[in-house]
């Protein structure tokens, strides 16, 4: 049997996500977010940008700076821009500035 929960297991947690995060409860929004990463790694292909970019978001927004350079890297391997990055070298300077705009910062998507 084949449906949205074998062919894009990421997808679920992603909108339970984007849902917590829409309240402002990232807290409550990063283990879903972390989730369908975690998920969406090897089979969403390179279409990942709004995914890894509320990874990375929501990974500083809840201080898991392992999970943020995490989502850095994946970012990377993929060559997907991070917001505030873009295509700058990860440097630890730029890397702890991207961290603290992203604490602050509120996207839409």
């Amino acid at each position: 049997m084949t449906g949205p929960t074998t062919n894009l297991p990421w997808l679920t947690p992603w909108l339970l996500s984007t849902y917590h995060y829409r309240r402002e409860n990232y807290a409550e929004a990063f283990p879903f977010i972390k989730e369908a990463f975690d998920k969406a790694q090897y089979c969403a292909g390179v279409h990942q940008y709004l995914l890894v970019n509320k990874y990375i978001e929501l990974s500083a927004k809840t201080n898991k700076w392992k999970d943020f350079t995490r989502g850095i890297h994946w970012a990377g391997y993929l060559d997907i821009d991070v917001r505030w990055l873009r295509k700058e070298q990860p440097t630890k300077e730029k890397l702890e500035f991207v961290y603290e705009i992203m604490k602050r910062a509120r996207y839409g998507d």
